[in-house]
């Protein structure tokens, strides 16, 4: 875990813990409830540069950083969309992944059955973007480790929020330590240039046509960066 001292909107200053491995938040009681925009954005920008590491897999048993008692895995929904993470049972706090992070934030979307069949055509399997775990395309429709279904960073929502919390951020005080955000005019020209990505996306292929075993969370990490304008 890194820690990431933060704003928060109110209450003052806050840390929120990172694991740049499995790339998961640890938020301690409340916190995520906490996030300013600019501190949004600051998280997504930790997760975005380790896109170049190994993802580790997220484990089905999970110890609370704080008393060690073991979390419970908790559902909640947004927009009709369940989303999962993990809960201190003496409410300490609650461990989230980063994928279950956007779609608690609405960023998130199921593959389509035309998508799903042109992956099925190119791939054998993929990595599931919530917890790691491989799935095998020709016979699971969900992950059989945590249970999520085929999913994907849904790009048109994230275009808009990322632009949105740049607005925001702009309009608020600065969070310290926080990078210049990427101006919008920025977002827009890297956000044309991600069509092509999109496309690689469907047809499963990577940098050199190859079809390959893919990790939807790691496209959608790359996305993610160009879209900050990195």
């Amino acid at each position: 875990m890194e820690a990431v001292p933060l704003e928060g909107t109110y209450r003052g200053p806050m840390t929120i813990d990172v694991c740049t491995a499995c790339r998961g938040f640890w938020f301690d009681a409340g916190e995520q409830f906490r996030l300013t925009p600019a501190a949004t954005l600051l998280l997504l920008r930790r997760v975005e540069a380790s896109r170049d590491q190994p993802r580790q897999r997220v484990g089905t048993r999970l110890p609370c950083p704080r008393c060690r008692l073991a979390l419970g895995v908790t559902y909640d929904i947004i927009r009709d969309d369940k989303y999962r993470y993990f809960r201190c049972p003496d409410h300490h706090g609650i461990f989230m992944p980063f994928f279950e992070f956007l779609r608690s934030q609405g960023l998130v979307r199921g593959l389509t059955p035309q998508e799903v069949d042109a992956l099925k055509q190119k791939l054998m399997s993929i990595t599931c973007s919530s917890c790691g775990a491989p799935i095998d395309l020709q016979t699971q429709t969900k992950c059989a480790s945590c249970g999520s279904g085929l999913a994907i960073v849904d790009l048109d929502h994230l275009g808009d929020a990322l632009r949105q919390l740049d607005a925001d951020a702009r309009a608020a005080a600065p969070v310290a330590g926080d990078a210049p955000a990427a101006p919008p005019e920025e977002i827009v020209v890297n956000w044309r240039a991600d069509q092509e990505a999109r496309r690689r996306i469907e047809a499963g292929l990577d940098d050199d046509g190859v079809d390959t075993q893919i990790d939807l969370l790691d496209i959608g990490a790359t996305l993610l960066s160009r879209l900050l304008g990195r």
